[in-house]
């Protein structure tokens, strides 16, 4: 699949069922240990857990197949796990230029849980509705794709991220998370990525 033309795509049965339940029970047992403090997003409905440690072999095995399905030579940016509960609600943005290449997989949720994505494609204009079983997954270029869900009503889920950037690109500086803590990258001046990100962001 050609991700610089299609932007994003769906696959099914990404994770096995006892890939998705490792992941799962690795999340509920670091919550126990640390507690919510542990969690670094203040949006409702959200607990998430970026970068971590725990996750790293999980990380570096999806890291690699995304490359191999991409046949890019892609770094790891960065990683994280989202619990989502009712009230969740993801408005639309792009992501940051950490993000060009992302994987969100379905680990775990609820049966009453309906959570769909929508993703517009940003040469056709066309919004398309992905909705993910466990174990599904989809990936798409997250700094030029617009996307967002609509609150979460019923039901809890679990989704995987990983993001890598490209070796030999103007995002390959994006690697480890850099210049994210305190959104420096905002400053970067004269990289490309950056500055197309705003000029996208002008329009969505």
């Amino acid at each position: 699949m050609n991700i610089d033309s299609t932007y994003f795509f769906k696959i099914e049965n990404f994770l096995d069922k006892d890939k998705c339940e490792s992941i799962t029970k690795k999340y509920f047992d670091t919550l126990e240990i640390f507690g919510d403090k542990i969690t670094k997003n203040s949006r409702k409905g959200f607990k998430e857990l970026r970068n971590a440690p725990v996750f790293k072999k999980e990380e570096n095995n999806i890291l690699s197949r995304l490359a191999t399905l991409l046949d890019k030579d892609l770094l790891l940016a960065y990683s994280h796990i989202i619990f989502y509960e009712p009230g969740a609600e993801l408005p639309k943005h792009l992501d940051r230029p950490h993000s060009q290449y992302g994987i969100n997989i379905n680990v775990w949720q609820t049966d009453d849980m309906d959570y769909p994505i929508y993703l517009t494609n940003p040469e056709t204009k066309e919004t398309t509705e992905i909705k993910q079983n466990v174990g599904d997954a989809f990936i798409y270029k997250a700094c030029e794709v617009p996307h967002y869900r609509k609150e979460l009503t019923a039901g809890n889920g679990i989704q995987f991220m990983v993001f890598g950037v490209e070796k030999g690109t103007d995002y390959e500086v994006f690697a480890n998370d850099n210049m994210a803590i305190n959104q420096e990258w905002q400053e970067l001046t004269g990289n490309k990525a950056v500055d197309d990100l705003f000029e996208r962001q002008k329009i969505i």
